[in-house]
């Protein structure tokens, strides 16, 4: 790929994270006005308790980042902390069942927007943009992969 595509992807990219920010407003305006990274960490936590560091390692984010969010999350009644049963000095955090409920309507919100954007895209074209984006995500894993995760 020469400098000019990666530019072109580059710009597509910039667009769909301004795209994002704009469904984070359209998401407060829905009343659904958790921090960034809230519907990530409920997915995630929709699977099963996690440590801290574990959710910090998975996001890629400095362990007091992820304990903040926790923190007001927890504060938001969205997510608890538990006892570890295999280690009693440490503590799991778990989705509650208004956290379940957050993450129903935010997720379908997101999924009405995004089946309003690919109304006219044909099966296959979103079959290819589901594996192009597998492939983007894996590719840029694998370059941030070693790289020092700051506060």
């Amino acid at each position: 790929m020469d400098h000019r595509d990666v530019t072109g992807l580059a710009r597509g990219l910039r667009r769909m994270f301004e795209s994002k920010r704009l469904i984070v407003r359209r998401m407060t305006g829905l009343g659904l006005t958790e921090p960034a990274g809230t519907g990530q960490l409920l997915t995630r936590l929709g699977d099963g308790p996690a440590r801290i560091g574990d959710l910090a390692q998975m996001f890629r984010c400095h362990m007091s980042v992820s304990s903040r969010l926790v923190a007001e999350l927890s504060e938001h009644g969205l997510v608890t902390r538990v006892a570890d049963p295999f280690d009693g000095r440490s503590h799991l955090v778990q989705i509650t069942e208004a956290g379940r409920d957050y993450l129903r309507r935010y997720n379908a919100e997101v999924g009405r927007l995004v089946d309003t954007a690919l109304a006219g895209w044909s099966d296959a074209d979103v079959e290819q943009l589901v594996a192009g984006l597998s492939r983007l995500n894996d590719g840029l894993e694998q370059a941030l992969e070693g790289i020092p995760i700051s506060a």
